[in-house]
């Protein structure tokens, strides 16, 4: 079966997909916004692909009170793998683009796949380290 080229809207579809995989190694990928009566103007948690950004002290000192283990960038492989991992999905998705290939996007899109199914598994247990290993010592 002879191998067919990609539609030209598959093609700009992979291009711009490439584009913003490429791209959230400069921006943040995700914000999270925490609000009290004792921050009215808010705290703000950002998480680029290489750091965390925001109030991280105030929330790291927040959650010192609960027994919570204190967030920092070092404490993360992630932060270290994840921009070439984003980077290089990026640099794959234009190349296929670029080739038109079919065999190529299909090992694009399970790559893309296993990556994220990884992601959301690498992320479930960092929230359960974070929320079940607690300081039993803590001010609760």
């Amino acid at each position: 079966m002879k191998n067919k080229k990609l539609s030209p809207f598959s093609k700009v579809m992979l291009f711009l997909s490439g584009l913003l995989l490429i791209g959230a190694v400069f921006f943040p990928i995700w914000k999270i916004e925490l609000t009290a009566p004792q921050y009215p103007e808010g705290l703000v948690l950002k998480l680029h692909a290489s750091k965390i950004a925001g109030d991280i002290d105030i929330i790291n000192g927040l959650n010192h009170y609960i027994g919570m283990k204190t967030l920092h960038t070092e404490d993360f492989i992630e932060f270290k793998v994840l921009p070439f991992i984003l980077a290089g999905l990026g640099i794959v998705s234009i190349a296929c683009a670029w080739k038109s290939n079919r065999k190529g996007l299909s090992v694009f899109f399970f790559s893309f796949v296993l990556f994220g199914i990884l992601s959301a598994c690498d992320f479930y247990r960092w929230n359960y380290e974070y929320g079940h290993n607690l300081d039993p010592n803590a001010c609760y």
